[in-house]
């Protein structure tokens, strides 16, 4: 007896209920009105396209992302400094890169979870004014005259 000998055979929809008395019956993609075609793989100008607001997301999310990326390529060019700074041999700088990966995902989910909480866009605003309170950030470098 062979797989497909013991698979069981696939059994039809059950049967639509019959229409209340007095009115037609209707093909389910007219009821609210007709349905728009299916758009066609690899056809250019159909289909779902992003509104505004969630470019502007996904910009700000690339963004962030590639700022995610620097810290860890800078992370990376600093460990000699930060060894030899710290009298940490070559065995042990895996930790400060370690230490620096869990304390940055941590914190995405603390933050994150905050976000929930008070409201994402509050926390985006809250976050930006506090990078102009703090001085010597290259955002206030023009502003300090540093």
């Amino acid at each position: 007896m062979s797989m497909l000998d013991r698979v069981a055979p696939i059994q039809d929809a059950p049967a639509r209920p019959a229409p209340a008395e007095g009115g037609p019956v209707r093909p389910a993609s007219t009821r609210n009105g007709p349905t728009p075609p299916a758009p066609v793989q690899g056809e250019p100008g159909r289909g779902a396209r992003m509104t505004g607001r969630q470019k502007l997301v996904l910009t700000l999310l690339l963004g962030a992302q590639f700022m995610i990326a620097v810290d860890f390529s800078i992370l990376n060019v600093a460990l000699p400094a930060v060894g030899a700074g710290l009298g940490f041999s070559l065995a042990d700088l895996q930790w400060v890169a370690t230490a620096f990966a869990l304390s940055a995902a941590g914190f995405t989910l603390l933050f994150g979870r905050i976000a929930d909480l008070v409201g994402r866009k509050r926390l985006f605003l809250v976050g930006r004014s506090d990078d102009e309170r703090v001085p010597g950030n290259l955002t206030s470098v023009g502003r300090y005259g540093r």
